[in-house]
């Protein structure tokens, strides 16, 4: 949710502060590139990604209309430069992943594996849905959000939001059952 001091650092980012700016990347760096990661599908794409939408956000700061609206900006901006990357030939296929990125080295048993596994098919099914609808249902299901939260962060209202989630739902379903080993 929209804290109140956002709008202070939106403000003073714009007048040139590249600490406020650097505390907006830092509390929104986390959900940035857990879309990114679903668009880019690579770890290294997403990165890029993710670093790439900051960039364009600080340069535009300035035609940013309503500062109690970045992050639905900035989502923006992500969903715009990640169309433009995949024109320009950055591939979107998704990668089995090490198991061991989500347990380390030193724990890779039958079971971690097991859970990487079933990590990655939910990664696949969200990354398949609709844009709009993966960035719901990640705000919701993997950031723990309320629909309220984010209508009001991306601007929605939320029985619009609550009607994505609905839609959405069935269609993981589905997706994880192909999916999940």
């Amino acid at each position: 949710m929209l804290e109140k001091d956002e709008v202070e650092l939106v403000w003073r980012s714009r007048s040139g502060d590249r600490f406020a700016y650097g505390e907006l990347v830092e509390r929104y760096r986390g959900r940035v590139h857990a879309l990114a990661s679903l668009s880019a599908g690579r770890a290294c794409d997403a990165q890029d990604l993710t670093q790439e939408t900051f960039l364009r956000a600080y340069e535009a700061l300035g035609k940013l209309r309503r500062p109690d609206r970045f992050g639905a900006w900035l989502y923006g901006i992500l969903r715009t430069t990640a169309r433009e990357l995949r024109r320009l030939g950055r591939p979107r296929e998704l990668r089995l992943e090490d198991p061991g990125r989500w347990t380390g080295p030193a724990c890779r048993s039958e079971a971690s594996v097991e859970q990487a596994e079933r990590a990655q098919g939910v990664r696949r099914a969200i990354a398949a849905l609709p844009e709009e609808s993966r960035v719901v249902v990640t705000l919701r299901f993997l950031d723990g959000w309320t629909s309220e939260a984010i209508a009001q962060h991306l601007g929605r209202p939320a029985g619009t939001i609550r009607s994505i989630l609905s839609r959405a739902r069935p269609v993981l379903r589905e997706r994880l059952k192909e999916w999940t080993p």
